[in-house]
């Protein structure tokens, strides 16, 4: 995520200005909007592919046959299907926490407006409720 903060302010955030410049003109709520609106995709990316990654640890014991290891602990099938739903969970929440101080950093020494603390809880709030329903929750 910091990669892709540094890449885009040093190459890609003066040509999405220069090219809103062209068309509209620019101010300093201009410029900060062009940040927030690549905060957003990176902050979505970030969720997502966070989820994905923590799955393929699910993925790669169903290949490797480890399942087949597990079932011999004593645990019930249902407790570890229900690990391998809690573990991308618990790393989806703490690197969307992660990327979320980042990005609000990064919007912050950038020149945006600081965040009240109402909408920061609202948005706590938001990835809490909501990255539970970025996991998938279907098994084969």
């Amino acid at each position: 995520m910091f990669i892709v903060i540094l890449l885009y302010t040093v190459f890609l955030q003066q040509t999405q200005i220069d090219t809103i410049e062209e068309l509209v003109g620019t101010t300093d709520e201009s410029k900060s909007m062009v940040n927030e609106w690549m905060v957003a995709g990176l902050f979505s990316i970030t969720a997502v592919t966070t989820i994905l990654g923590a799955f393929d640890i699910m993925v790669k014991y169903k290949e490797s046959k480890k399942t087949y290891d597990l079932l011999t602990a004593p645990l019930s099938r249902a407790t570890i299907q229900l690990s391998y739903v809690i573990n991308p969970f618990v790393i989806g929440l703490i690197f969307s926490l992660i990327a979320f101080v980042g990005c609000e950093l990064f919007l912050v020494l950038t020149g945006s407006e600081k965040m009240s603390g109402v909408n920061l809880m609202k948005v706590l709030g938001i990835i809490i409720y909501r990255l539970p329903y970025q996991v998938p929750y279907t098994y084969s």
